[in-house]
């Protein structure tokens, strides 16, 4: 009798553990987030960058405001949406302060003629005895063709015996303002005088010769 071959059973597939879960999308800042609270800290953090201030301003309870403050700028989404909303408010400074600039550039440069011109004017003088002159002068009056952009230089308008004037904002101020804006007069008055000094000096050591300064230190 031939024996049975033994099969051996195969071994049952072990059951594999699935993990299955909803995937959490973070907000890339620019949507408002679900918390009043949080979004107004984040509105007020991106503006002042005072975290214990706009902790307080935006509602939440004043004790250890500076801690609770610092915790919740570690959150990755408050992260995310202070970045967002401070990249806005830089664009809006940069923006106005390209139009201010702009503004300074026009009062500093504007002058009399841009407002004013020179018309033609006939005056007529009548005499006792009834004899008249007609004599064209130059009279002084403000341009017809002002365009608009120009008018923002005008400060006010003046009624006068002579007519209408306008009062124009401070051309010297708007240099000023341009120069201190740019660094131009950054340097205080010290070095100015110290390099006057020097300045002097080597106009005498060019005129009078070095042992006319010689003298000078010996006379210090």
């Amino acid at each position: 009798m031939e024996k049975k071959k033994k099969t051996k059973k195969k071994a049952a597939p072990k059951a594999v553990k699935v993990v299955t879960g909803k995937v959490r999308h973070i907000n890339d800042g620019s949507k408002p987030l679900k918390s009043l609270k949080h979004e107004y800290f984040c509105q007020l953090y991106s503006v002042s960058l005072n975290g214990s201030e706009a902790y307080r301003e935006a509602g939440y309870k004043t004790a250890n405001a500076n801690k609770c403050a610092s915790k919740l700028l570690t959150k990755v989404d408050i992260k995310l949406r202070i970045a967002f909303l401070r990249k806005k408010h830089l664009d809006r400074i940069g923006v106005m302060a390209d139009k201010l600039y702009r503004r300074m550039i026009m009062y500093s440069e504007s002058n009399i003629s841009d407002f004013y011109e020179f018309v033609e004017v006939n005056v007529t003088t009548y005499f006792k005895d009834g004899s008249k002159e007609v004599e064209p002068i130059q009279q002084l009056r403000i341009r017809e063709d002002l365009p608009r952009e120009m008018w923002a230089c005008v400060k006010g308008i003046k009624l006068n015996k002579a007519g209408i004037s306008l009062d124009l904002y401070d051309a010297m101020m708007a240099t000023k303002m341009l120069g201190d804006g740019c660094g131009a007069f950054e340097e205080d008055s010290a070095n100015a005088g110290r390099r006057m000094q020097e300045s002097k000096r080597d106009h005498a050591m060019k005129v009078l010769g070095p042992d006319y300064l010689k003298q000078q230190d010996r006379v210090k």
